[in-house]
């Protein structure tokens, strides 16, 4: 992948990453629809409520741990 794009890719401090993204609730349901696909989906009034309200990245929180016990991880 080398280096990143030319233009406004580029942060002018040299860093990387999704530093100040915004999810739009489209990009949250592909988020879902793909936790729900591995079977770590979060509750249905959670998903639900975010698409009112801000997103909670609380809610998310344990799906890290749910996926390393799913896998067997130590």
């Amino acid at each position: 992948m080398g280096e990143p794009a030319a233009g406004h890719h580029e942060h002018p401090h040299g860093l990387r990453g999704a530093h100040g993204t915004k999810i739009i609730p489209f990009s949250l349901h592909n988020v879902d629809e793909v936790l729900g696909d591995v079977g770590l989906q979060i509750p249905a009034r959670v998903r639900a409520r975010q698409w009112r309200n801000p997103i909670d990245p609380a809610a998310y929180r344990d799906v890290t741990p749910r996926l390393l016990r799913t896998l067997g991880s130590p």
